[in-house]
């Protein structure tokens, strides 16, 4: 872990141009103590004053207030560490340790915010499932220690990445957690309804093979592959189990026959070691909204943008062609369950 080192400020007190007299009524030269000036301090300088050298320290008076996660929480393995401070804070000392064995973790440097009061980490490699670890913060010499556990999700696969071959798992568009745009969550969830599918085809060391398709749920409960959209290919996706991270250059969602693009599409979640489920997904891309016109009565491929201008969300270029009719989604804490006896099938339609 890199640390800030602390850095001393310190302001030299000259000799004060100001005399007293002595019993002779000859002016003398006023000379600080080994008290310093009024409210002085010891040695070590914490509240402020001058030392035995005479030189003026500031007070170091920052405290740790709140931490995320907090004490005897239970996290997701690769959810970040968030602190937060009541003053400037970059000289804290910021140490992670893996409570079952000992062995130190090592963390990214932090980020700061908020005039450096606000600070997020993050370990250089994902932490354990199932596993309790120290948080330990030292600032202005004191020590706030912290202990926290993973859940069971980012332990490998119980009986090996094999066992999710011909799995398919649903994602449910409108039960995630929406967070971009802004305060637009529950327009999005009620708008992106359609299931997506996520089917396991082959996983090798380092790569998965699987393939999405949007999904359609039936009257008795079920879930099924709808047989006349294409299907994604996501081969050769990122995998260290029980991880794996979707990129793609592009998929298309339709809604009531209407095809909303998604540019630079990016899906990413963890296998729970038994292979029922899926946790801690995350979801984000470029939506282009121009084909959405008609949800709202218009023709103009603009009026969507238009109208989230009112909310202060603002569409950016699109990809494709530049236009700026493209607005950035992201989803996160997306959970998806197996649906039992679905193998998702390859379809093109062109």
């Amino acid at each position: 872990m890199n640390l800030i080192p602390l850095i001393a400020l310190a302001v030299g007190l000259g000799c004060s141009d100001k005399g007293t007299t002595d019993d002779t009524g000859e002016p003398t030269t006023d000379i600080t103590d080994d008290t310093g000036p009024t409210g002085g301090t010891d040695d070590t300088g914490t509240t402020g004053g001058t030392d035995d050298t005479g030189t003026y320290t500031v007070p170091c008076e920052v405290a740790l207030e709140e931490t995320t996660p907090e004490e005897g929480d239970e996290i997701f393995y690769r959810d970040p560490i968030e602190l937060e401070f009541d003053g400037e804070a970059t000289t804290a000392v910021i140490t992670l340790t893996n409570a079952d064995t000992s062995e130190a973790v090592s963390l990214d440097a932090p980020t700061w915010d908020n005039l450096d009061t606000e600070a997020t980490l993050a370990p250089v490699d994902a932490l354990n499932g199932n596993t309790n670890y120290t948080l330990s913060v030292t600032i202005c010499d004191v020590t706030t220690e912290v202990n926290f556990a993973t859940s069971s999700f980012g332990t490998p696969l119980t009986d090996g990445s094999a066992t999710l071959n011909d799995r398919t798992y649903v994602v449910k568009l409108s039960e995630v957690t929406y967070t971009e745009p802004a305060g637009l969550g529950f327009v999005l969830a009620g708008t992106l309804t359609v299931p997506i599918l996520v089917g396991v085809q082959a996983v090798q060391k380092n790569t998965i093979d699987l393939i999405g398709a949007e999904g359609i749920l039936a009257n008795e409960g079920y879930y099924y592959q709808n047989p006349n959209l294409d299907t994604w290919d996501f081969s050769d996706a990122t995998w260290i189990d029980p991880f794996f991270s979707i990129d793609a250059e592009s998929v298309s969602i339709s809604y009531d026959d209407i095809d909303i693009p998604i540019y630079d599409f990016h899906l990413e979640g963890t296998f729970s070691p038994d292979a029922s489920s899926i946790g801690g997904g995350k979801l984000w891309g470029l939506g282009d909204t121009r084909n959405m016109a008609g949800f709202v009565a218009s023709t103009d491929p603009a009026a969507i943008c238009d109208l989230l201008v009112l909310s202060g969300v603002y569409c950016e270029p699109c990809p494709s062609d530049k236009e700026p009719y493209c607005l950035y989604l992201k989803a996160e804490e997306i959970e998806a369950d197996q649906e039992p006896d679905l193998i998702v099938e390859p379809v093109v339609t062109d």
